[in-house]
C-alpha cells in the first residue's frame, strides 16, 4: 500500500456483476447483481458503511445492506434505496443528512431514514440527502442553509421533509458545489430551489429560493449542472445556458451571470461541463468549446479563454467528457483523444505535459465511453474492461493502491462493464452479469 497519483490506467480489484454506480468527492459505491453494496475511497466519517473509518483502496462490502436498487454519494455519506422503498444512509451526520432525527452521531454502518417509504431514487448533495418517491414528490434531510430542501426555511433537517410544490418530478440534479437542486419534471419543465447568487435557479433575480420555482428554461431533454452554471439540451438539438459566467462558462459572449438561459448552439447531441469550461458535441461529429482555457482544455490550439463557442481541432467525435481542466473525446473509430491540463497524467499520453492540441490516449484500445474526474480519466473499452489514469490519492481508481504508475493498466476483476461514471476524485463502473 503506497501513496501517489496514477499516470497510467489501473484495474480496480475484486468487482464484477455491478448493476448501479455512484461517486462523490473522494469515494465510490456500486450495487452488485445480488443487491449488496460495495464502496471504496475516503472513509473518515464512515461513509463506506463497512463498520469502520478506515480508508479503502479496494471495494469493501457495506454492512447489512441487501435488496439495494438505487444509490448516491455525498461528500462523506452514502445513501441507498432498497427494493421495499426504504432509504438507508451511512457516514457523516453533522447536518442531519442521515435522516434519523439527530445530527449528533455519525454512523459507520447504514441506518434507516426515519419515516421514509415509497422511495424510488436518491440524490445526495455534498451535505444533504434528497429522495424521489413513487408519487413524484421530493423529500430531503440534512443541510438546508441555502434553502435547498425547499421546505420554506433554511433550518437544517434531521428528519426528511417534503419539498413544497414539487410534484410530478422525474429526476433530481444537485448542484456540484452544493446549495441548490434542479428538478426535471415529467413534462420536461424544470424547477429549481436554493442557492441563487449566480442565477442558478433560472429566475430574474439573485434571491435564494426557499421553495421550488419554475425556471425560465424551455422544456428540456437533458440537463447538466456545473459549478454554478446550468446547460439545458432541448429535444430540437439547441443548447441553452444560464447561471454563473465568471470565466465565460455560459458561452454567450459575455462574463455576465445570466438569469434567463440563452441559446448558444444548435445541432447539439451531447454536452459536458468541466470546472469552468463547456464542451458540445454537434450532430456532424465536430466538437465546440467555450470558457476557461488556461490549460488548453478547449482544444483550439491556444490558452485563450473563449467567451463564445469555438470549434476544437478534432472531428468525427461520438462522445465527449470534461474533467476539471481537461477534455476527452472518443472518435468514431473508438480511439480516445485528450487535451488540456496533464499535471497528473490525466491525458493518458504517457507524459505530464499540458497540451493545447488533442493527443491520442495511448493503449486505450477501442473505447465505447469515457468519463472524467477532476484530475483523472476512465475509459470503458469495447471488451467490457475499464481503464483509468490520473489522480489516485484517495484510492479512487480502485486498484488496491494509491500509487503512481508509468504505463496504462486495467482495473482488476472488472469485466462485462456496460457503464462508467467519474466524479471530482472518484469513479465507479457498472458491470453486466456474464451470460449463462
Amino acid at each position: 500500500y503506497t501513496s501517489g497519483d496514477v499516470s497510467t490506467f489501473t484495474q480496480a480489484v475484486g468487482i464484477s456483476d455491478a448493476v448501479a454506480i455512484c461517486a462523490c468527492y473522494a469515494h465510490s459505491a456500486i450495487i452488485r447483481a445480488d443487491g449488496t453494496v460495495w464502496a471504496t475511497g475516503t472513509n473518515s466519517h464512515g461513509g463506506l458503511g463497512d463498520g469502520s473509518t478506515t480508508n479503502r483502496s479496494t471495494f469493501t462490502k457495506m454492512v447489512g445492506i441487501t435488496g439495494a436498487v438505487a444509490i448516491s454519494a455525498g461528500q462523506f455519506h452514502t445513501a441507498v434505496v432498497k427494493a421495499d422503498g426504504t432509504v438507508w444512509v451511512s457516514g457523516r451526520n453533522e447536518y442531519g443528512q442521515l435522516g434519523i432525527g439527530t445530527n449528533v452521531i455519525n454512523s459507520k454502518v447504514a441506518v434507516q431514514m426515519v419515516g421514509v417509504s415509497g422511495a424510488v431514487a436518491v440524490e445526495c448533495g455534498a451535505t444533504w440527502t434528497s429522495l424521489l418517491k413513487s408519487d413524484g414528490t421530493v423529500w430531503s434531510a440534512g443541510d438546508n442553509g441555502s434553502y435547498q430542501q425547499g421546505d420554506g426555511t433554511n433550518v437544517n433537517r434531521s428528519l426528511a421533509v417534503q419539498m413544497i410544490g414539487a410534484t410530478n418530478v422525474a429526476a433530481i440534479a444537485p448542484g456540484h458545489t452544493g446549495g441548490h437542486n434542479v428538478l426535471l419534471r415529467a413534462d420536461g419543465s424544470l424547477m429549481a430551489v436554493g442557492l441563487n447568487d449566480n442565477y442558478q435557479a433560472g429566475v430574474v433575480d439573485t434571491t435564494y429560493r426557499a421553495t421550488p420555482v419554475q425556471t425560465q428554461a424551455l422544456s428540456a431533454s437533458a440537463v447538466k449542472c456545473s459549478f454554478g452554471s446550468t446547460a439545458v439540451l432541448r429535444s430540437d438539438g439547441t443548447l441553452w445556458t444560464g447561471g454563473f459566467n465568471g470565466y465565460h462558462d455560459l458561452g454567450d459572449g459575455t462574463t455576465t451571470n445570466r438569469a434567463i438561459p440563452k441559446q448558444v448552439l444548435a445541432n447539439v447531441s451531447a454536452v459536458a461541463y468541466g470546472k469552468d469550461h463547456g464542451i458540445a458535441l454537434r450532430t456532424d461529429g465536430n466538437v465546440w468549446a467555450w470558457g476557461r482555457n488556461d490549460g488548453g482544455q478547449l482544444g483550439d490550439g491556444t490558452t485563450t479563454h473563449r467567451a463564445a463557442p469555438v470549434q476544437s481541432n478534432i472531428s468525427n467525435a461520438v462522445a465527449v467528457a470534461a474533467g476539471g481542466y481537461h477534455t476527452v473525446v472518443v472518435k468514431g473509430d473508438g480511439a480516445a483523444w485528450a487535451v488540456g491540463t496533464n499535471d497528473l497524467g490525466q491525458l493518458g499520453d504517457g507524459t505530464t505535459a499540458n497540451s493545447t492540441a488533442y493527443v491520442q490516449v495511448a493503449n486505450a484500445g477501442i473505447v465505447n465511453s469515457v468519463s472524467c474526474g477532476e484530475r483523472f480519466t476512465c475509459v470503458l473499452r469495447s471488451d467490457g474492461t475499464v481503464w483509468g489514469v490520473g489522480q489516485n490519492t484517495s484510492g479512487q481508481l480502485g486498484d488496491g493502491t494509491v500509487t503512481t504508475a508509468g504505463a496504462f493498466v486495467r482495473m482488476a476483476n472488472v469485466s462485462n462493464a456496460v457503464a462508467l461514471a467519474c466524479g471530482g476524485k472518484r469513479n465507479a463502473v457498472m458491470d453486466r452479469p456474464p451470460l449463462r
